[in-house]
């Protein structure tokens, strides 16, 4: 099934990146992409001891453009956490994780940003028009919503560190 929906996707319907999508208690999305490693699992149970915080996916997650803007959704594809939403909510920040001594986020800027989306998705290589999609997409993504990358450490302190830096009391 993923492979025919990662088809329909690069179709102009969007993409499916390696992430986790954490929804914090304001109803904003938060996509924090990752390799094998580097901590989807850890955030999202990090996130799951925050009050008013749904867990769309600590693997896979769905980004897709409509009318009200970009929107991120829950799959049955999940990781080690096993969560698996069939929910969606507006997609408000990108983070690209990886483990780190220090809570610590910087900016991406859009070509960064744009790269390091695609290495973290899942694009059919085969295919010359999904790309040029799929490169399209992450660029109006990373055009339109704030994307940092974040090291952080595995503890509350990386939750709290995260909705401060997103305006939301921790």
């Amino acid at each position: 099934e993923e492979i025919v929906l990662l088809g329909y996707l690069a179709r102009g319907r969007g993409v499916l990146v390696h992430a986790c999508g954490i929804v914090d208690p304001a109803g904003r999305g938060h996509l924090f992409l990752g390799h094998s490693g580097a901590g989807k699992t850890t955030i999202s149970r990090l996130w799951e001891r925050t009050p008013g915080v749904r867990i769309l996916s600590d693997d896979r997650i769905i980004v897709r453009a409509g009318d009200d803007g970009l929107r991120m959704y829950g799959t049955p594809w999940h990781g080690e956490a096993e969560y698996a939403v069939a929910e969606s909510a507006p997609l408000t920040r990108v983070y690209v994780i990886s483990h780190g001594s220090r809570n610590e986020m910087r900016p991406l800027g859009p070509a960064e940003a744009v790269a390091w989306m695609f290495a973290r998705g899942f694009p059919p290589f085969f295919d010359a028009a999904a790309i040029e999609f799929i490169l399209d997409f992450y660029g109006r993504l990373a055009h339109e919503v704030p994307c940092a990358a974040f090291d952080f450490v595995p503890d509350s302190t990386a939750t709290e560190f995260a909705l401060r830096e997103a305006g939301l009391p921790s």
